[in-house]
């Protein structure tokens, strides 16, 4: 209560002394309107509207402000997509680009690695197998799993995330070469020579 009291008692000085500035909303959906802006918090937007005369103070929930173009010209960004963005679907050449970028970020291809390394050990045949098996798609390796059912985006990130774990096969293999080697030198170091 009593911070709503100050603020209401500071922003009926602040308009008195200032005047009432213009400053612009413009909202995620692409809507924009007059304000004076009083103050943006972690989670809100605070408001008074110009055409009520009373000092009623709005907010607005953060994530739905996309920028804030202040009386004196300054501009304040609240949320990186903008209008536009939020509704042009993207084309496939973007679809395919998001995938590949995906696949880098996200998918990981460890247990190929260990897969491999442990193939080799055992079979070293079957270190091919597992490169040839394309990868699964996991719902977590991924940015937005809608995208899944864009065929460009799948097409992409199912190749990328196919070069990344034969990358990782290779080096799980290499382990296992590495490693059958040194223990074969080690067993013939430790064997009583003839």
């Amino acid at each position: 209560m009593k911070k709503q009291l100050l603020l209401s008692l500071l922003l009926a000085v602040l308009v008195s002394f200032s005047g009432f500035g213009q400053d612009i909303i413009l909202k995620t959906n692409g809507d924009e309107f007059k304000a004076k802006v009083i103050e943006i918090t972690l989670s809100q937007v605070l408001y008074t509207l110009p055409e009520t005369k009373q000092d009623s103070i709005h907010a607005l929930d953060r994530k739905e402000v996309f920028m804030v173009t202040f009386a004196n010209g300054t501009k304040e960004v609240l949320n990186q997509e903008s209008p536009e963005q939020a509704h042009v679907p993207l084309t496939p050449t973007q679809m395919a680009l998001l995938g590949r970028k995906d696949a880098k970020l996200f998918y990981k291809g460890t247990s190929s690695m260990w897969g491999s390394t442990v193939a080799t050990l055992l079979f070293f045949p079957a270190v091919v197998v597992i490169g040839a098996v394309p990868p699964k798609i996991n719902a977590r390796e991924v940015s937005d799993i809608k995208h899944l059912s864009n065929p460009h985006y799948a097409k992409a990130y199912k190749k990328q995330a196919h070069n990344r774990k034969l990358g990782k096969v290779a080096i799980g293999a290499g382990i296992g070469i590495v490693t059958v080697s040194a223990m074969s030198v080690m067993l013939a170091m430790v064997a009583p020579g003839k």
